[in-house]
């Protein structure tokens, strides 16, 4: 018996179905993949097998896990992938839907990942084709996106633009894959209407967190864009200069500063003739993170930027404003007996909810070690949910910036003070630890 979910899917896959790829029967697929032989990678989605098709053709399917979700990543895929067509968007050439059976059949890309490509040590490559090759494959994501944002009949944002979405043909073009998380958008409207957040942690725009820092749209996908070619050029220095990828000694913030007092990347085991490249593509990936969404360049001017010339370039704000806190705490609190250095503030009251206050708290445990950055997150956690200021409820959101530092924002009302929120709450819970 076909279940509710099942009939639901198909019903949508069926409105589509005449922009829709061929459908295959389950049997079709067991028998170009050879009763799923080989894995080409697995995931929470599901399993990818390598396949190949009558006419010789190979191919990647991807068995999803039906057991979760209610099929919206398998919809999203072939709704949104059939409606594109451009050399750096993967090809879906099928798919199945029998049952509970759900598999999409995509050309094969032999190269893998660009996440691959960034962790290989290339050292014995060289080092000006290196970087040129990683130029040419920003450029290629870059227009990839831009088709994906203009290009197409019917906009579509990604929503999880990263390396391992990123895959890699015979000549190392980039294709972009993997459009569970898509959305598709009327070409008249720039803001989407997006349920939840979308993207993955480190990827993800801030202001699917803070809803004040902008709208929801294209933009996303440009800052995760962003974090990406930053995560290339970052990725590449390290292997140069012997530097662990999570080393302090190598972080963008470091990188950004050495920029603005010597012009050049050279310290970070970037050569003369690979500067230009490098500081480039690390100029273009610092404007596509900018904190507000109105602040960062379209995808299109992005392309402009990669293919125009260095010195068109203006060097951007820092990336401290952008992924760190401001330094603009009103109070400390310093006490050992809290074990940690707690600054807050409230930064006033929304101009659209004048009864509504937002609360800034930043918290730096003195034991810098994860387990005890762990244990104060979920007991701060744990004192916020549910938590009520009055009959007010209170809208929260808290992150970490790293080992040592955590912050967290709260919407609440107006009558409550920043000073009051962290006696009654924060101080507590670094108690606690």
């Amino acid at each position: 018996k076909i279940s509710e979910k099942e009939q639901r899917i198909a019903a949508i896959i069926t409105k589509y179905e005449s922009v829709a790829p061929k459908k295959y029967k389950f049997a079709a697929v067991k028998k170009m993949t050879e009763n799923f032989k080989v894995t080409l990678g697995k995931g929470g989605f599901g399993t990818v097998f390598k396949g190949k098709l009558s006419d010789g053709r190979e191919v990647a399917v991807k068995v999803l896990n039906t057991s979760k979700g209610e099929g919206e990543d398998f919809v999203n895929e072939v709704v949104s992938i059939s409606k594109t067509s451009h050399v750096n968007v993967v090809t879906l050439l099928g798919f199945c839907l029998e049952g509970s059976n759900q598999a999409l059949i995509y050309e094969f890309v032999p190269n893998g990942t660009l996440e691959e490509f960034i962790n290989k040590d290339r050292s014995s490559m060289d080092a000006l084709l290196l970087w040129k090759t990683l130029h040419g494959i920003a450029v290629g994501v870059a227009r990839g996106l831009e088709y994906l944002h203009r290009g197409c009949k019917t906009h579509i944002v990604h929503f999880d633009i990263k390396p391992h979405n990123i895959l890699l043909d015979r000549e190392l073009r980039p294709k972009i894959a993997d459009f569970g998380l898509a959305k598709l958008c009327s070409t008249q409207k720039s803001a989407l209407s997006v349920q939840g957040k979308r993207g993955t942690p480190g990827y993800m725009a801030p202001e699917f967190c803070f809803p004040n820092f902008g709208s929801i749209s294209s933009k996303a996908d440009v800052y995760s864009y962003g974090m990406m070619v930053l995560q290339m050029v970052k990725g590449k220095i390290n292997i140069s200069a012997g530097v662990d990828n999570n080393s302090e000694n190598c972080s963008v913030y470091q990188m950004y500063d050495h920029l603005i007092q010597y012009d050049s990347l050279e310290a970070y085991g970037v050569t003369v003739d690979t500067n230009e490249v490098a500081k480039k593509l690390m100029l273009v990936g610092l404007w596509c993170i900018q904190k507000l969404p109105a602040e960062r360049p379209t995808m299109t001017r992005v392309v402009e930027m990669l293919e125009g010339s260095k010195e068109c370039l203006e060097m951007p704000p820092s990336p401290k404003s952008t992924l760190e806190l401001p330094k603009f705490f009103e109070k400390n609190e310093k006490s050992d007996e809290y074990k940690a250095k707690i600054e807050y503030r409230s930064t006033g009251i929304y101009k659209q909810e004048k009864r509504m206050r937002l609360i800034i708290v930043k918290i730096e445990p003195k034991c810098h070690s994860l387990r005890g950055s762990r244990v104060l997150y979920n007991t701060i956690s744990g004192r916020l949910q549910g938590q009520t200021y009055g009959r007010f409820p209170l809208q929260y959101h808290i992150g970490s910036i790293n080992i040592s530092l955590l912050f967290a924002v709260v919407r609440c009302r107006h009558t409550l003070t920043a000073a009051t929120f962290c006696l009654s709450t924060y101080r507590p819970a670094v108690a606690d630890i």
